[in-house]
């Protein structure tokens, strides 16, 4: 799925990405996150769209304003989810949207490698973020497929499955 995104007065077609969460076996939130890519390389993040759902699997909430976002709505600034040409070291941010919805980054690895239910991936970029109230938390970037693998305060969340469209 394709998503259309004005930034800086053009127009961005961006990559939609499905990311659910079960908990106890139950769909507690589906995210759509929307990506695009520079010619340069860097991976910026436009936004998302947010559906929570109570204890017993049913919608509780659409598009909640402190999960939910999208460039050009609630932000003129897309995100960098990854930096073109990472080193360690190399800070950003990937939301700065408001008081609740601001992520701050930085590289801490880039030959890191993680295995996870889907598989063991090598070459991962590791990346530390920062988030308001809820602490530090790691996610592993692999090559061509994105996030593996985050580590919040929760517990690790780990890539199961994935297929492309």
């Amino acid at each position: 799925m394709h998503k259309p995104f004005q930034v800086a007065g053009q127009t961005v077609e961006s990559l939609c990405m499905e990311d659910r969460i079960f908990l106890n076996g139950v769909i507690a939130e589906v995210a759509l996150d929307y990506f695009a890519q520079d010619d340069a390389g860097t991976v910026y993040y436009l936004g998302e769209d947010v559906d929570e759902y109570d204890e017993h699997g049913k919608l509780a909430r659409h598009n909640p304003p402190d999960d939910a976002w999208l460039t050009g709505k609630d932000t003129i600034v897309p995100g960098v989810i990854l930096p073109a040409h990472p080193k360690v070291g190399d800070k950003f941010k990937s939301e700065d949207v408001s008081a609740t919805v601001d992520e701050s980054d930085e590289v801490v690895g880039v030959d890191e490698t993680t295995t996870v239910p889907a598989g063991t991936y090598k070459h991962c970029v590791k990346i530390a973020e920062q988030v308001p109230g809820e602490g530090l938390e790691y996610k592993y970037y692999a090559p061509g497929f994105g996030v593996v693998r985050e580590t919040p305060a929760t517990g690790d969340e780990l890539l199961i499955s994935h297929t492309t469209r």
